[in-house]
This record gives C-alpha cells, sequence and structure tokens, in this order.
C-alpha cells in the first residue's frame, strides 16, 4: 500500500518522506496510537517506498518486493505480532537474531 492511499496520516507521511529525501532514516520509528488509525499501513507503506524497485517517489505497490512486503513475505521484512497481549520476550530474542543478519534483498538505506 503505498502512501498516497493512506488517509488522516499526511502529517507521519510528510515526516517520512522528509527523512528519505534528506537520506537521513533513523534506525527505528515509533508508530503510537490509537487502534485503526493507520500506523501499521504507513508503516508497510514505508518499507515498500524504501524498497520498491520503481524507485519513484512513492511505492509502486505492484512490483515483487512491495507485494511480498504487503503479504509479510520480503526476506529481509519482519513484523513482531504480539502472543497473546504481548510480545514475548522469545519473540524479542528470535527479533533480536534476526537482526544480526544481513540484508538478502533490502536496499541499504
Amino acid at each position: 500500500m503505498p502512501f498516497r492511499d493512506i488517509y488522516g496520516q499526511e502529517k507521519a507521511i510528510e515526516l517520512l518522506n522528509q527523512a528519505v529525501h534528506r537520506e537521513r532514516m533513523p534506525h527505528a520509528w515509533l508508530f503510537t496510537g490509537q487502534a485503526n488509525i493507520g500506523k501499521f499501513k504507513t508503516a508497510v507503506a514505508l518499507a515498500q517506498k524504501l524498497n520498491c524497485r520503481k524507485n519513484g517517489e512513492d511505492a509502486c505497490g505492484e512490483c515483487d518486493f512491495c507485494l511480498q512486503i504487503a503479504e509479510q513475505n520480503f526476506l529481509d521484512y519482519q513484523v513482531l505480532i504480539p502472543d497473546g497481549k504481548f510480545i514475548k520476550i522469545d519473540q524479542i530474542r528470535k527479533s533480536l537474531n534476526w537482526l544480526h543478519l544481513h540484508p538478502d534483498q533490502a536496499k541499504n538505506v
């Protein structure tokens, strides 16, 4: 889902776009707020924009990388989903181990 398909997150999207254009991407972003306001979609759109094969102003949403990220099937993209109400310590450990791996397909940003 490209940024152009997300509504109500204009300020957040502008901040993300500025970081991308300045090539000053921080090592982490924290998306917080009420449920169902577009945080997850915005994070997915950022991952797509950073890895899209077409290198446009926004992610195309159609190339193989964009589709794999949308389906959570991209080798260099991981989503932590709580096991029950919370993210468990073992999930964090596995994620930390995963972070030590070198990118397989992702662009080095």
